[in-house]
């Protein structure tokens, strides 16, 4: 991680004689250069200019646009030796002056017999973000004015391969690699070491091969300057294998199949479909997927307490070596009042919600299952309220590797907040691209983007897929393996 202060500095030295003179810097922050040159004018009446030019670039000195980005110097931050020679007349009644583009300094002195030398420094700062770096400043004389830095820096790492993240973290799916990067220091390097070997640098960059381990991988980068400024960072590099080598057989799937179609209360009208399109979904997971008939507990007509009795079982025996599948078919229930979404198990009761189904019920099951990846279809009335906050995909990006790596909490409905008909196109469609689907890793979204149209164009409901809120997703998918 970049740290606020002055990286890169004094690209050019010089003692300042004439009207103008300029001096390069460069201020490496969090993501943002800046270079800044400094100009320093005519003493006239005991007083003298230094103007500040600034301009914003990428990590090659390219110039960028960044109208957001501003330097800004505060009255406190203006540190003179020895104290009350040296007043900057700009400030006035303001503590801060800020710039995107070029300031101008006035400072006006006292007599200068009485000591050889005045210094001051001037802190930059970006707005909110705390120090950036120093400039130094000397006059040994009204005719005189120097501008120096002292490098107390360590060389800046940066590692280009493979992407580090946040946190110095990548995840990849390659054995071997190379590591590359490159060095940022006002001095030459003295040396660098990775893993404690030596590695020749040219022209500041730097490639070694690495082999790694499958899990985690630390790898030690150490520089160091010829002023002795010295910096050790540690990277973290996790191999994850690709699915088609890591043992299928410890990658166990389940699945929760729930059909309500009869009801106890004459008031609840019956269903025509929702078991047997259960069943159908059952039937292509079982057959065409890494889910064994052992593993899918599916429930006909189910009663509120043996849902909850599954969802309790499943709590207690599944780990996060495990995926789970949870399919619902039948009545759903949106309370506007409430702002509450319900499921309708067989013995709920119109005029009496006590054996309805709370959505948040389920979000707390998903939440307390500790799965790699937990997968909600639901074919329902009013099913889009499982999403606290409702987002859409586009078609996947990621590889299959990767959001297999990261945990997720997905939910997949056939609509919104509208009802939907007894005769499912959302479960229709949603069957036969996976019986259909040829490709050996397939995660749930890409599933859905397949027959999301479809869905469109032959009912009046919008099917739905996104992150079930506040659960534990992290940014993976579910992702359907066929069996060979």
């Amino acid at each position: 991680m970049k740290k606020n202060v002055l990286l890169l500095i004094l690209i050019l030295g010089l003692t300042v004689n004439s009207v103008f003179s300029q001096e390069q810097l460069l201020i490496s922050t969090s993501g943002n250069n800046a270079k800044i040159s400094i100009i320093r004018g005519n003493n006239i009446d005991n007083k003298f200019s230094v103007f500040l030019n600034l301009q914003w670039v990428d990590d090659d000195l390219n110039p960028v646009s960044d109208n957001k980005m501003s330097l800004v110097l505060h009255k406190d931050n203006i540190k003179i030796e020895p104290e009350g020679l040296l007043i900057c007349d700009n400030f006035k009644n303001e503590n801060i002056l800020e710039f995107n583009e070029n300031i101008e300094l006035s400072f006006s002195y006292t007599d200068l017999s009485s000591t050889e030398e005045i210094s001051f420094s001037l802190d930059f700062q970006k707005r909110e973000t705390g120090l950036l770096g120093t400039s130094a400043f000397a006059i040994k004389n009204p005719q005189s004015l120097s501008v120096s830095y002292t490098d107390f820096d360590p060389p800046y790492i940066t590692i280009t391969n493979p992407a580090i993240k946040r946190g110095f973290k990548s995840i990849i799916d390659l054995q071997n690699i190379k590591f590359i990067g490159s060095l940022t220091d006002v001095s030459e390097i003295n040396y660098l070491k990775v893993n404690g070997h030596k590695v020749a640098v040219t022209n500041n960059r730097f490639s070694v091969p690495i082999r790694l381990e499958e899990g985690a991988n630390i790898v030690i980068v150490e520089a160091k300057d010829a002023n002795n400024n010295s910096v050790t960072q540690k990277y973290e590099i996790e191999y994850l294998p690709p699915l088609e080598k890591q043992d299928i057989a410890n990658l166990n799937y389940h699945a929760l199949i729930i059909g309500v179609e009869d009801y106890e209360d004459i008031a609840i009208g019956h269903l025509s479909n929702p078991i047997n399109d259960a069943q159908k979904l059952c039937n292509v997971l079982t057959e065409k997927y890494l889910f064994d008939s052992t593993n899918v507990h599916f429930l006909k007509n189910p009663t509120r307490l043996e849902i909850i009795e599954a969802f309790e079982s499943l709590a207690n025996k599944l780990g996060s070596t495990d995926n789970l599948l949870i399919f619902y078919a039948g009545h759903g229930y949106w309370d506007e009042n409430k702002k509450l979404g319900y499921w309708l198990p067989s013995d709920a009761s119109k005029s009496n919600p006590a054996n309805w189904v709370r959505n948040s019920t389920i979000q707390d099951y998903i939440s307390v299952i500790n799965t790699q990846h937990t997968l909600l279809i639901a074919d329902a009335c009013f099913s889009g309220s499982i999403f606290r906050t409702r987002k859409a995909f586009a078609d996947a990006t990621l590889g299959i590797n990767k959001l297999y790596e990261l945990p997720s909490r997905k939910a997949m409905t056939s609509g919104t907040l509208k009802e939907v008909p007894d005769e499912s196109v959302f479960l229709k469609l949603l069957v036969k691209r996976l019986e259909k689907n040829e490709v050996k890793y397939i995660s749930a979204e890409s599933i859905f983007v397949s027959f999301k149209e479809g869905v469109l164009n032959n009912s009046p409901n919008i099917p739905q897929f996104g992150t079930i809120q506040n659960v534990g997703d992290e940014g993976g998918d579910f992702i359907f393996i066929k069996r060979d």
